[in-house]
């Protein structure tokens, strides 16, 4: 049969009411099977989707307690030193004083794990490099972030921080944009997590996405 015929005979049949109610009868259990298993299969795909959100903030947990001793340190003068050979040794002194002098909470250099400045060596303003500081006990760190409010007192500004995990960092930043925005009350970080109180009144709320962060700033 010419194909011409073939579409012209099919339009004819499908006009034909006892035809269509045959073929109606006939399709419609392979219909409602395919719909039935594309339902099951939005099911399976949205069970998915919360087991692998879950994986990834268990992940994004672990590598955050990874820097359950660090902190970060900005502001803080650099000396010469700290860009030999021995940077390190010169660094753990410079962090020890610091602490020592302004956050009045003793520190030896053999209380620091690991200690180094990040950033290119020099920049056009002369800021003195961020520094990274892994100290060998989380009361430490604890007791060095207590003790923040003494840092009104510097003449230069330093600022002390938490090291947080690069998706947190960024729910971090938008809150705090937020707050400036007037969306937020406040919102800070307390043992690697992002705080905010949306209102002087309301409860403080953990923060562990952006999608969550959006939805409660609306």
């Amino acid at each position: 049969m010419d194909p011409a015929e073939f579409i012209f005979c099919l339009k004819a049949a499908l006009l034909d009411t006892d035809i269509t109610s045959q073929l109606q009868s006939v399709l419609s259990p392979a219909i409602d099977d395919l719909k039935t298993e594309i339902s099951n299969l939005k099911d399976t795909i949205s069970t998915k989707d919360i087991e692998i959100a879950k994986l990834r903030e268990e992940l994004e947990e672990i590598k955050q307690n990874e820097k359950g001793r660090t902190l970060k340190i900005d502001g803080l003068s650099e000396s010469v030193q700290e860009s030999d050979q021995n940077a390190e040794v010169y660094t753990k002194e410079t962090v020890c004083n610091f602490v020592n002098k302004s956050l009045k909470v003793p520190l030896e250099p053999w209380e620091i794990d690991t200690c180094f400045r990040v950033g290119k060596k020099s920049s056009p303003d002369n800021k003195p490099r961020r520094v990274i500081v892994q100290l060998l006990t989380q009361n430490k760190k604890k007791k060095i972030l207590a003790m923040k409010k003494n840092l009104r007192q510097e003449k230069d500004p330093i600022y002390i921080n938490e090291d947080l995990i690069p998706t947190r960092a960024e729910i971090f930043k938008t809150a705090r944009e937020n707050v400036k925005d007037g969306r937020l009350h406040r919102a800070w970080i307390y043992q690697g997590q992002v705080f905010i109180k949306k209102n002087p009144d309301s409860e403080q709320t953990v923060i562990k996405s952006l999608s969550f962060l959006n939805m409660v700033c609306t």
